[in-house]
């Protein structure tokens, strides 16, 4: 084995060992079966080692990086089971009440934001996923869903207002 092949192996395996549990939540949040999320976990460390050789991780951190490969692959299982687990924790629920402003009857209000979560496109639930429970910038939920900080934002936004709206009426 050469200096290189041990380096990478060792970056590699420093990698897995700092980020698989953060990998594996993410990924279990929305592929209820953990069998599933096991393989799907694989895959995405696979493609993050290939990706690492290549020198395919740029301006943007490891996690998030492997956050969007794990986004891709979950969205290519939900595709192929035509079913979508959304986790909706307190801690996420209150965030978006909290951001979407004043909230007359705030049980009735969770309630309604339960009901409208399960109604919406797979693009805004990521889009309030990245953002609420695992807490990414506009910037990396941006990289995660290739498209540009500006349009996360813009779009996290307008579906709060949205929201709002709906729980409001």
């Amino acid at each position: 084995m050469t200096i290189g092949e041990y380096k990478r192996n060792k970056y590699c395996k420093d990698l897995y060992q700092d980020h698989y549990t953060n990998v594996f939540v993410f990924v279990q949040r929305r592929i209820e079966d953990e069998n599933k999320t096991s393989a799907i976990v694989k895959e995405v460390f696979i493609q993050a080692f290939d990706d690492l050789l290549t020198n395919e991780i740029r301006d943007v951190s490891k996690l998030t990086h492997l956050y969007k490969i794990s986004t891709e692959m979950c969205d290519k299982s939900v595709e192929q089971i035509n079913t979508r687990y959304v986790h909706l924790s307190d801690e996420m629920t209150s965030d978006m009440l909290d951001q979407m402003g004043s909230i007359s009857n705030r049980q009735s209000a969770i309630q309604k934001l339960k009901r409208l979560v399960n109604a919406l496109s797979l693009r805004e639930i990521q889009l309030l996923e990245l953002r609420f429970s695992e807490r990414t910038t506009f910037y990396d939920g941006g990289y995660i869903l290739k498209i540009s900080e500006q349009m996360a934002k813009l779009k996290t936004y307008r579906l709060l207002g949205k929201m709002h709206h709906m729980i409001n009426s």
